[in-house]
């Protein structure tokens, strides 16, 4: 009796641990479900949302995707509106067993969250939240207030709700990051966490590679002398000196390398006694002229401005580069600015290539469009001069 008696007990507590794993499962299902339909509908109503005030954004918008993330928007215990703190007020605090787990600040939709961040880390800090967003209900912005750097390093993702952003992508990253079960369990703060040590890995390698790069080039590094050389060698059949490499390095800490690149692509692109050709070859010879024409490999793209040029290369890069190959296009830096984003206020005026999470530059002189689409289509691991333009002079009048 004792022997089937344990074992009735021990299927009863199989059971038992299987209902719960299917009810865990199911409402994972269900709020799978609930966050892709309202990620829907808020893409469907864009255009009404974006004249919202800030109160109608909470209602409308806040609440309902924190609902579908499984908090419970009518328990103050849990969604605490209009948290008060040292004289400021929080909009929504996500709350569990009274501990502050999550600060909410919520802007209208019209509002550059830019001018907001500052403020809400602080307090934030202040309070050892572990982490904060900054939402117009449009754009989310997620950040870790006690984590190392300056407060725009501290945001590690960026959310867009828009049509050109797949729902699964968005709802999978509001639940990587504010889904209840994974705020309480601990686990969005791991994946947070994560997430912020590769993007410090990342801007880290960023700094450090051209600082390589640099020691290579100054230093003379014997293995890189060698490695031209050799190269050298390989495309054409001579072997060049020591010496002649070392010039050339020379050449290069001293800024010549363009002007003789540009020399040379004068050269070969222009015969004597013949018209100069006006596909541009370099730089210097885009001033003054009108684009019509894009050309690279097989492809073709009329166009008319130097805006367009550079949209066209994006383009037919991105038909031959996608994923995580084409994201090396954010380690393209100008001196002060990044000419790629994923953050559109990082640029001044950006425009999103079709079919990423990435904004280009746009505001750029014809020299300028013509040198980074250079870097781009080198970026990829294509020759730059199988990229022309078709140019005409500018009609005056």
């Amino acid at each position: 009796v004792f022997f089937y008696s344990s074992i009735l007990i021990e299927l009863a507590k199989i059971r038992c641990l299987f209902a719960i794993d299917f009810y865990v499962t199911i409402q994972c299902v269900m709020n799978n479900r609930e966050v892709h339909e309202v990620i829907n509908f808020i893409k469907r109503t864009k255009n009404k949302i974006l004249a919202y005030d800030e109160a109608t954004t909470k209602q409308a918008v806040i609440l309902r995707i924190l609902k579908s993330l499984g908090w419970d928007p009518f328990n103050p215990e849990e969604v605490c509106p209009e948290y008060l703190m040292e004289r400021q007020r929080v909009d929504y605090v996500l709350k569990d067993r009274n501990k502050n787990e999550v600060f909410i600040e919520v802007k209208k939709p019209s509002e550059h969250l830019a001018n907001h961040e500052e403020q809400l880390l602080a307090y934030s800090f202040r309070e050892g939240v572990k982490i904060a967003i900054l939402t117009n209900g449009l754009d989310w912005w997620f950040y870790l207030p006690r984590a190392d750097g300056k407060w725009k390093e501290r945001k590690f993702c960026t959310i867009e709700i828009n049509n050109k952003q797949h729902t699964k992508d968005i709802a999978k990253k509001f639940e990587r990051f504010l889904l209840k079960d994974n705020i309480i369990s601990g686990i969005a703060i791991e994946n947070a966490s994560s997430v912020y040590r590769e993007k410090q890995k990342l801007s880290l390698l960023l700094e450090t590679i051209p600082n390589a790069f640099e020691r290579l080039i100054f230093k003379k590094d014997r293995r890189l002398v060698n490695l031209i050389v050799n190269k050298t060698k390989e495309i054409c059949g001579y072997k060049p000196s020591t010496d002649l490499v070392l010039r050339f390095l020379e050449k290069v800490n001293s800024h010549e390398l363009l002007d003789a690149k540009s020399k040379r692509s004068n050269i070969l692109h222009s015969k004597k006694g013949k018209k100069k050709s006006n596909n541009f070859p370099c730089d210097n010879e885009v001033k003054g002229k009108t684009p019509t024409i894009v050309i690279f490999e097989d492809k073709k793209q009329s166009v008319s401005t130097w805006k367009e040029v550079l949209l066209s290369v994006i383009t037919f890069m991105l038909s031959k580069h996608e994923g995580d190959e084409f994201n090396k296009v954010l380690e393209l830096r100008g001196r002060k600015k990044p000419y790629f984003s994923k953050n559109k206020y990082d640029l001044r005026s950006p425009q999103r290539i079709n079919g990423t999470d990435i904004y280009v530059e746009t505001n750029l002189s014809a020299e300028k469009v013509v040198r980074l689409a250079k870097y781009v289509v080198s970026l990829m691991g294509h020759d730059d001069n199988l990229l022309l333009v078709r140019c005409e002079n500018k009609k005056s009048g």
